[in-house]
């Protein structure tokens, strides 16, 4: 079997792919990628991550579907920002990875 793998976060075997989105559809400004940011209600922590459906990921972190979300369940989105493609949401999101946009989400996430 060929493992893939996305960043190190996503692997899955090849031929078990999810459908990709529909070129047409992404281009008609139809399906939009979201970079989020979500707050744990108990513990002090935060996670950014980037979806095209942030209904369905917020469920999937809820439900303990993501091992480094499940330890500090339950989440609420805190803050999103709308992306036409998903190249330009994953640069966003690795900033907010980096040092100083971390700076940045802590005064976003700990305002509260």
């Amino acid at each position: 079997m060929v493992r893939s793998s996305f960043s190190g976060k996503i692997s899955f075997i090849l031929g078990d792919r999810p459908p990709r989105l529909d070129a047409r559809l992404v281009e008609a400004g139809l399906i939009m990628y979201f970079v989020y940011v979500l707050k744990s209600k108990l513990h002090r922590k935060s996670y950014v991550g980037v979806t095209n459906d942030l209904v369905r990921r917020l469920n999937e972190h809820n439900t303990g579907k993501s091992n480094y979300t499940k330890l500090y369940a339950p989440w609420d989105v805190i803050y999103t920002e709308k992306y036409n493609t998903l190249t330009e949401a994953v640069v966003r999101e690795k900033y907010y990875k980096s040092a100083a946009g971390r700076r940045k989400l802590k005064k976003i996430v700990f305002k509260n």
